[in-house]
């Protein structure tokens, strides 16, 4: 399971990898931090640093782990990130929301 996790996951840093302009990617990868899936997106992506003390996003209401991201592929346009973290919301899902706000400068 974990070899085609990554995979898909080289597959998409590829293909989107390659598009032009900006591209923002997110989601449940189903791996950490350090695994395979979220190392498939090197150079040029850009894996979001979640801000605030909490970072876990799964299981709700009380997550272990951190299997939720977002990454950004950056284009001539600079994006600032203005705002990223997990939202406290229980109900919707077993995995807590994450918040991305993005500027151009």
């Amino acid at each position: 399971m974990a070899a085609s996790r990554e995979t898909h996951a080289k597959a998409l840093a590829t293909a989107y990898g390659e598009k032009p302009g900006t591209v923002i990617f997110g989601g449940n990868l189903n791996s950490g931090p350090g695994d395979a899936p979220l190392k498939a997106f090197n150079v040029p992506w850009i894996v979001a640093k979640k801000q605030g003390a909490q970072t876990l996003t799964c299981p709700c209401p009380q997550p272990r782990n951190e299997i939720d991201f977002l990454l950004m592929k950056p284009s001539t346009t600079t994006l600032g990130l203005s705002r990223y973290e997990v939202l406290q919301e229980t109900v919707a899902s077993d995995h807590l929301p994450v918040v991305l706000e993005v500027q151009t400068k």
